[in-house]
């Protein structure tokens, strides 16, 4: 199961596997984020996707996108469907 899907109801075995990653991360110094300055940017851009029940445990489908003005990220969601 990804780890991102449950973090808006964690149980402990999700909280478990979110200190394993952490503790994984630590350990890796080679990775890890650089931000670069970004200059504005003048046009807004939003993406949106989908999946059609691809989740075999649940045949449930989804849905995502980002918003982003420039190179800026403004929104990003994902939404798995609550009935089948």
């Amino acid at each position: 199961m990804e780890l991102c899907s449950a973090m808006s109801r964690p149980r402990d075995g999700d909280l478990q596997a979110m200190k394993r990653l952490g503790r994984y991360l630590i350990g890796k110094p080679r990775v890890g984020c650089l931000f670069e300055w970004q200059a504005p940017g003048t046009t807004l851009h939003a993406y949106s996707d989908s999946d059609w029940a691809t989740d075999k445990a649940t045949r449930k489908s989804v849905s995502g996108g980002v918003i982003t003005h420039g190179r800026h990220l403004i929104k990003a969601w994902a939404k798995r469907q609550s009935i089948v």
